[in-house]
């Protein structure tokens, strides 16, 4: 408990606000070596492996983050804020043929920043506040989808959205860490948007 509370304590908003192009660069490059390192190593990755990843200083990325945990959290609000401007721009689509692939695509693109640095944030209030967002995010794609759903006359509209989503971006996006599927991840998307849109009588 006590190792915890001292984790907590822990500062974790960036000591420098990236105002020019070089150092908002230098910020996204330092994002890019964390979210490999941390994808492949877990909550155990450090700050070291990190800047070594990304070939700069360890006084260099310091200046940044002061240390994991506001890397971390920087990574969570990034795989928010990306899955938030592709999905809502995937959700205009009328068609599924054209609604189901940009959201999948859009799914993908935000595990750049990787999902699962939601779950080592140490902060419940930035816990609290992201999951908010998370929640918001995935019932407006369950109402697109049943809406598109009914206005196409489909049989029970509610469940057939929650299944193809659950094919596209949700297991798509779980497998997508599984060791297993690293090298097929691809082939593996594309049959689960088939069958998403098989399901969702894409015409």
């Amino acid at each position: 408990m006590a190792a915890s509370k001292r984790r907590k304590a822990k500062p974790i908003t960036p000591r420098r606000r990236p105002k020019q192009a070089r150092s908002r660069g230098k910020v996204e490059y330092l994002l890019q070596a964390a979210a490999q390192v941390f994808r492949a190593e877990g909550y155990n990755a450090t700050t070291n492996r990190i800047a070594e990843r990304a070939g700069v200083s360890i006084g260099t990325l310091y200046e940044y983050f002061p240390n994991k945990e506001a890397l971390l959290l920087a990574l969570a609000e990034r795989h928010v804020t990306e899955a938030e401007s592709g999905i809502t721009a995937a959700l205009e689509h009328i068609e599924p043929a054209q609604l189901l692939p940009a959201l999948q695509s859009a799914v993908l693109a935000s595990h750049r920043y990787p999902s699962t640095a939601l779950s080592f944030i140490t902060d419940p209030r930035d816990q609290a506040r992201l999951k908010r967002r998370v929640t918001a995010l995935r019932q407006q794609i369950l109402d697109t989808l049943t809406k598109r759903a009914t206005a196409a006359g489909l049989p029970e509209p509610t469940l057939r959205a929650r299944t193809s989503f659950g094919l596209i971006a949700e297991l798509t996006s779980t497998t997508l860490y599984e060791p297993t599927y690293q090298t097929k991840h691809r082939q593996l998307a594309q049959h689960l948007l088939q069958l998403a849109l098989s399901d969702f009588h894409a015409l």
